[in-house]
C-alpha cells in the first residue's frame, strides 16, 4: 500500500500541473489565448473593440474576432477607412449599445441593436466597416477567437 501510494501521488501531482501553472504569478502578466490570431492581430482586435465600446458607451457580453479572406479593392466603407488587403478581422461584440439607433426593421421588428460587426484592417485595426444586428438572441461567430478586454 505505501509503494502504491508514492505511485499515485506524482501521477495526480502531473495532472494537476497544467492547471496549477496557469495560477503561477510570473513577471510577465497574464497570458491569453489568441486562437488561429497573431499577437499582432489579437492586439490589433481588441484595441477596435475598446474603442468601439467606448465611443458607444456600450455594455458587451461577447467580443469574438476572426481573420477572413477579403476582397478589400472594392469592400464598401462607411468608416472613411478602407480595409485593402487580402485579409480583414471581423469582429462582434455582442451587448447593449444605447447611442445605436436602427430605423426599423423588414416585417416591424426590434430596433433595439443587439450586436456590432466590425470588419478591421488586422494589421493596424483601423474598422473599415461597421454594422450592427437586431438579432433576439444574437451569436457569436463560429471558430472566433474570444476576446479579453478587461485589464
Amino acid at each position: 500500500m505505501r509503494s502504491r501510494a508514492r505511485i499515485v501521488v506524482p501521477v495526480l501531482a502531473l495532472a494537476l500541473s497544467p492547471a496549477l501553472a496557469g495560477c503561477r504569478s510570473g513577471g510577465d502578466g497574464a497570458r491569453v489565448d489568441t486562437g488561429a490570431l497573431t499577437r499582432q492581430q489579437y492586439d490589433a482586435a481588441v484595441n477596435t473593440a475598446r474603442h468601439e465600446i467606448e465611443n458607444q458607451d456600450a455594455k458587451v457580453t461577447s467580443a469574438t474576432a476572426v481573420l477572413k479572406h477579403h476582397t478589400g479593392k472594392n469592400a464598401p466603407t462607411n468608416t472613411g477607412h478602407r480595409c485593402t488587403g487580402a485579409q480583414v478581422l471581423r469582429i462582434r461584440l455582442i451587448g447593449t449599445f444605447p447611442h445605436t439607433v436602427t430605423t426599423g426593421t423588414p416585417g416591424g421588428g426590434s430596433t433595439k441593436v443587439t450586436e456590432m460587426d466590425i470588419k478591421a484592417d488586422p494589421g493596424t485595426g483601423e474598422a473599415c466597416l461597421i454594422g450592427v444586428g437586431t438579432a433576439k438572441h444574437p451569436r457569436p461567430e463560429k471558430g472566433a477567437t474570444v476576446l479579453q478586454l478587461d485589464d
